[in-house]
């Protein structure tokens, strides 16, 4: 039931975002591409990098399986993205953005590997740790 909460209240703020920016404006949305490379704004993608590989490892404490969690990273990256589409930041500032950018999608599923890395890498690592700490006290025993 958590999980539920979890999925519809992430679908209802990026809804209320796209609604009350529409009302606001008092016009209709209109799609804006981003055409931005990599090297323009290295604060925002590394924003989009962490972000998705904190909210992919948040996911997978919630107790998700590793690929629920990170289709479920990635496509919240994806709705941002349209959001930004439609949601200029000069009408709404932080929560707006330039346009949809193929660039952020591609660092939001970078994000979702770091952390799939990073969690590989360390229970391998924990894995080891465990084995030689128990063959020291085997050692140990024997002596």
């Amino acid at each position: 039931m958590k999980k539920i909460k979890i999925i519809i209240f992430f679908g209802m703020v990026i809804s209320f975002i796209l609604l009350s920016v529409n009302n606001l404006r008092g016009e209709e949305l209109q799609w804006r591409v981003s055409n931005s490379k990599f090297n323009v704004s290295p604060e925002a993608n590394t924003g989009h990098l962490v972000g998705c590989a904190l909210l992919s490892d948040f996911f997978d404490k919630q107790g998700f399986k590793w690929w629920q969690s990170d289709l479920m990273t990635l496509s919240l990256g994806v709705l941002w993205e349209v959001k930004d589409g439609y949601v200029y930041y000069k009408d709404v500032g932080f929560l707006g953005g330039e346009g949809f950018s193929m660039m952020d999608v591609k660092l939001d599923i970078a994000g979702i590997l770091l952390n799939r890395t990073a969690s590989i890498c360390i229970k391998h690592y924990r894995k080891k740790k465990i084995e030689r700490a128990r063959d020291k006290a085997l050692q140990w025993r024997y002596y």
